[in-house]
């Protein structure tokens, strides 16, 4: 069927750097395409900590991301977050950035120090833009235009074994590698699995959906934990708790293992459609051999 296709994504990383500690060993940027392989086949080593009820619902997306560049550019620039302004300039050349590779073609993944956001001391890890024509997305959440296309992420939460710390409000964040793998589903499609209906100032709302029928309704993210037993929205039918196991929440990045069956076709339509020249499609061998029938069989000499 189709999920035997196998999806690949060829990845440019560009590691835009002022001090040299933001200046990322290669071994660190292979584990992180590793760790995105990992996610995104279901190979991950946690996947079976999910509980029983969600189970039935995890799903091999059989994307795989291959890299092809790392270009490392020394800066003079700050990337800053404002209330209205993502740091865009980081893809940008001209601005003290990296430029895009053909990123239509390409998944462009720009890493660089993330200012803190000013007024209100907040840090953010990573975003990405979501493909245009996304019924589960608002108007104006996609990219400015296409040489914005791809994923920015903080040096510090990029890769499996990074040795710098981020600290935020004396709470250290603790990275694997999965604030990559969640940016990633937002370029592929994927919304916050609690929907976005909360305002910075918390709040919770039940009643604003991912767009995703799988994903159990969720009031408001999780916010760095790992609490089984948290359950926002109390559903009259068919409730469940919060699946604090998605790696499109904010649980912490050690319980996130899972995309389900219903995110896995998103990303994978995204991939036939608004970013169709993106992947590059392959039979996933190892589910080859019971599509191939010999004849005649027995055989001596021919096939």
């Amino acid at each position: 069927g189709a999920r035997t296709e196998l999806l690949k994504i060829p990845v440019v990383v560009h590691i835009v750097w002022k001090n040299s500690s933001e200046n990322l060993h290669d071994s660190i940027i292979y584990s992180q395409i590793d760790q995105l392989n990992a996610a995104y086949r279901l190979n991950n080593t946690n996947k079976n900590d999910i509980r029983q009820e969600f189970k039935h619902l995890q799903a091999d997306a059989n994307i795989e991301f291959e890299l092809v560049a790392i270009k490392r550019v020394k800066t003079n620039s700050n990337f800053s977050v404002s209330l209205t302004n993502l740091p865009d300039e980081v893809k940008r050349a001209e601005s003290g950035g990296s430029s895009a590779v053909d990123p239509i073609k390409h998944l462009n993944i720009w890493v660089c120090k993330i200012q803190p956001i000013a007024f209100i001391g907040g840090q953010i890890l990573g975003y990405a833009y979501p493909p245009s024509g996304l019924s589960n997305w608002p108007d104006g959440s996609t990219a400015p235009s296409t040489n914005l296309e791809g994923v920015v992420i903080d040096y510090r939460v990029f890769g499996t074994h990074n040795p710098n710390v981020l600290t935020v409000g004396g709470m250290t964040y603790h990275a694997i590698g999965n604030t990559t793998v969640h940016e990633v589903g937002h370029y592929l499609g994927l919304r916050h699995i609690w929907g976005d209906g909360t305002s910075i100032f918390g709040g919770n709302s039940c009643n604003v959906d991912d767009g995703i029928a799988d994903t159990p309704n969720q009031g408001s993210q999780t916010a760095g934990t790992c609490n089984k037993s948290q359950n926002t929205c109390i559903d009259s039918a068919n409730d469940h708790p919060d699946m604090i196991e998605n790696y499109m929440d904010y649980s912490s990045e050690s319980c996130q293992n899972t995309f389900t069956i219903g995110q896995v076709g998103l990303m994978r339509s995204v991939l036939k459609l608004q970013r169709k020249l993106l992947a590059i499609s392959t039979i996933n061998a190892a589910n080859v051999e019971s599509n191939i029938s010999i004849f005649p069989n027995p055989t001596s000499d021919f096939v």
